[in-house]
């Protein structure tokens, strides 16, 4: 910035020039700019991340003495005029002019106000694009030499008018999605000849970014901006629509979940008024217990369709009994807790060794099993091992020397005397007081979904009436 301290109209008495050239822009784009007459020199207001168009009526807060002192001289002229542009980085406090974008807009100040503060509130009009040729010092604020740029239109009245019927139409388009876009803008975009400040007005009007607004500006050809006001807006269009869909998604979860909660209230009367809201906070803990549960899906799926059974049954009922005698065996089941094997083969040789004496052959085939178990992973069901010898001889024994080898619980389930499946598998849930099989029993026994369960005395199951044997079906 060059320090000259002169008046600015002093500054103002320059000669006038002709200039034809063609422009290097802030993006590198090359926009060619008309015959000026002559420059004119005014002073100098820089913003923070704001863009003045052409059209645009903006407030702005002016704190900086600098700036202010440029204000109170742009209020000498008869015009009130005064040049705004943007400054590259909004943290720099004293703006040179490397600092601000070279072009800006010639405006107009339509009213002030001071604050209490001391900083002034200002309503400025943008009335035609400049730009800035120098910039310099004058009594503490900062005045430029501008060049005034007229707006190019392109002979090819066809492509010029393409341009506008698809930037008319893009806007309206953008216009039903945007709720702040007023309804008299649009009247006059369809009323208003002049395509120029127009375009300008929609820019001003829509909600594009500070780099887009300045790319704007900085477009000089009327086709070229109208074209790429229609690009900035397409791409509006997109993010409002991404926008509504998210905004009907969050609507439509919303709705659910207050109907939820105005249909469980409504339930809730009910049963008070039925005197059964005692059933109902129980069948609320039911659901909040099933949830803590983490159920696999079939497992959830059932009792979820039990539980709305359940809702619909009178409390004293025999149904409503069976399906919470159902409910409670669910809860109790050990659904997600293992034991992790700690397989090690020195250790299970040691084990069997200790609490037993010879069985060598069995011991091998057990420490074989065991190896098996080891070293195939892979192996989705482990081999059952079917012990045979009289009583006494440590079949029991054994199955409790294999849980311990592998770091299992250990569950007995004696089948002597048994002459019904169903006390193995578990008895139809139409019965009152049915339990499920001596399997599921012995899991909840254990408090572990994987213990080892011996089944003994399998050759004691008793036969039916047509003298057949419930071992043989079975095994």
């Amino acid at each position: 910035m060059k320090d000259k301290k002169h008046t600015l109209s002093e500054a103002q008495n320059t000669e006038s020039v002709d200039v034809q050239a063609a422009s290097r822009t802030e993006d590198g784009i090359f926009a060619e700019e008309t015959t000026v007459s002559s420059h004119e020199v005014l002073p100098v207001l820089p913003l923070k991340n704001i863009v003045t168009l052409p059209t645009s009526i903006v407030p702005v807060i002016v704190g900086r003495k600098t700036s202010i002192k440029a204000v109170e001289e742009a209020l000498k002229n008869p015009d009130k005029t005064i040049f705004v542009t943007a400054q590259r980085h909004p943290d720099t406090e004293q703006p040179a002019q490397n600092d601000l974008y070279t072009y800006g807009t010639k405006s107009t100040i339509l009213q002030i106000m001071k604050m209490p503060n001391g900083s002034l509130k200002i309503l400025i009009e943008g009335l035609v694009r400049c730009k800035m040729l120098d910039a310099f010092e004058l009594d503490d604020y900062l005045a430029a030499h501008l060049e005034m740029i007229e707006t190019i239109y392109p002979e090819d009245e066809i492509a010029i008018e393409a341009a506008w019927r698809q930037l008319k139409q893009t806007y309206t388009a953008y216009a039903k999605l945007n709720p702040k876009i007023p309804q008299d803008l649009m009247s006059m975009v369809r009323s208003l000849e002049d395509k120029d400040a127009i375009a300008d007005t929609i820019a001003v009007h829509a909600s594009l970014s500070f780099v887009d607004r300045q790319k704007v500006l900085e477009t000089f050809d009327l086709k070229q901006r109208m074209i790429e006001i229609s690009i900035l807006l397409k791409k509006e269009i997109e993010i409002l629509q991404a926008e509504q869909r998210i905004k009907g998604r969050i609507q439509n979860q919303v709705e659910k979940n207050q109907r939820e909660y105005y249909l469980t209230e409504q339930i809730k009367a009910i049963y008070k008024e039925l005197g059964r809201e005692d059933q109902m906070t129980e069948i609320n803990d039911l659901k909040t217990k099933l949830k803590a549960l983490k159920l696999p899906e079939d497992a959830a799926e059932k009792a979820d369709k039990e539980l709305k059974r359940l809702e619909q049954m009178p409390p004293l009922s025999a149904e409503s009994g069976v399906s919470k005698h159902y409910l409670d065996w669910i809860m109790s089941l050990p659904w997600h807790k293992e034991s992790k094997d700690t397989i090690s083969i020195k250790q299970a040789e040691a084990i069997l060794d200790r609490d037993h004496a010879g069985l060598s052959k069995v011991k091998e085939r057990i420490i074989e099993f065991i190896a098996a178990k080891k070293y195939s992973k892979d192996l989705k069901r482990s081999p059952i091992l079917c012990l045979v010898g009289p009583p006494g001889v440590g079949k029991t024994s054994l199955a409790e020397s294999i849980a311990k080898s592998l770091g299992r619980e250990f569950v007995r389930i004696s089948l002597g005397g048994v002459r019904d499946e169903a006390e193995i598998r578990g008895h139809r849930r139409t019965y009152i007081g049915a339990l499920p099989g001596k399997i599921i029993q012995a899991m909840k026994k254990a408090k572990h979904i994987n213990p080892v369960i011996l089944l003994d005395e399998i050759d004691k199951m008793s036969r039916d009436q047509h003298d057949r044997y419930y071992s043989i079906s079975f095994i």
